[in-house]
């Protein structure tokens, strides 16, 4: 997969007026065209439920009869600060679906990622947004002489609100990393020689559909337990956009000071709360041993397991 059409940095929301380009050029706008104008309506998708921390994806879509509708732009912009929320990117592909029996074309306007911080009923109120749709008019051009051309009406329409009922999430352990998602959790020694009383470094990768930037890494001297003591730690969050949900990845890389000849590191464990399955969950990433020798190990997908509580 090319993770570079399809992964995409977010960005805190701070959309007041959303304006998009659906198709190149720029069109000429006609007021008042008499002609056949296409059936062009809006549809707003939201999952009705979630739980406080859950990343739930807003997706604004265009349908419309005629695939050559131009520019979306608000009359006024619906209420999005009702919740906490970033910025995601729409969909570039134009998809062909039914829609009332009719085959229609349908145009992801809007993607945005909420992450409500609170339980309680929230709506996103109806709104009007203009669009551009097509009309050709015969013209007497002065270079070409009689000719058709494509120009565009600028009309408004409806567009729906929405509503999602956010609640709190069951009582968490006291260990609970704050992390709320589907995720999964590597480790790995890098290639490299270790030795009793020299830095060595140990990488942790938690990663997965979902927000990890509340997440609190509590105790990590356990990931080692006698065989080593950690000195420093680095991280590095992302947040994304993978199949138009919200992604995130989580690199922590450890230095440590091996204090036995043989060693272990891991099972590194996080707590983490699964919203589809409605429960808290333990990952833990398979260990990884040394014995004061040259270790060359790499991030495999079969070092995941996940433990529910």
């Amino acid at each position: 997969m090319n993770l570079k059409r399809t992964i995409h940095t977010l960005r805190p929301g701070s959309l007041l007026v959303f304006l998009i380009a659906i198709i190149a050029g720029s069109p000429t706008w006609a007021a008042n065209r008499k002609s056949d104008k296409p059936e062009v309506s809006f549809e707003v998708e939201l999952a009705k439920k979630a739980y406080v921390g859950e990343a739930v994806t807003y997706n604004l879509y265009a349908y419309s009869s005629d695939k050559n509708i131009a520019q979306f732009q608000w009359k006024k912009a619906p209420n999005f600060r009702v919740m906490p929320y970033y910025e995601g990117e729409a969909d570039q592909e134009l998809k062909v679906v039914r829609k009332n029996g009719k085959e229609m074309y349908r145009f992801n306007v809007l993607r945005l990622f909420f992450v409500p911080d609170k339980a309680g009923k929230f709506e996103i109120n109806a709104t009007d947004a203009y669009i551009g749709i097509p009309h050709e008019v015969a013209v007497n051009d002065f270079f070409w002489g009689p000719m058709r051309r494509t120009e565009y009406e600028r009309i408004l329409l409806h567009v729906p609100g929405a509503e999602i009922t956010v609640k709190n999430r069951p009582k968490a352990p006291d260990n609970f990393s704050g992390a709320v998602g589907e995720f999964s959790v590597i480790s790995w020694l890098p290639p490299g020689k270790i030795t009793v009383d020299r830095d060595a470094v140990g990488v942790v990768k938690l990663s997965g559909y979902g927000n990890l930037k509340n997440i609190n890494v509590w105790d990590m001297s356990h990931w080692f337990g006698d065989s080593a003591i950690i000195i420093d730690s680095k991280r590095s969050e992302k947040l994304m956009q993978k199949d138009g949900r919200m992604y995130s990845e989580l690199l922590i890389e450890l230095t440590f000071e091996p204090k036995v000849k043989d060693g272990e590191f891991g099972p590194v464990d996080f707590v983490v709360f699964n919203p589809r399955k409605g429960k808290y969950e333990t990952l833990k990433s398979q260990p990884e041993s040394w014995s004061d020798s040259d270790v060359e190990i790499s991030p495999s997908s079969s070092h995941l397991r996940t433990i529910g509580i």
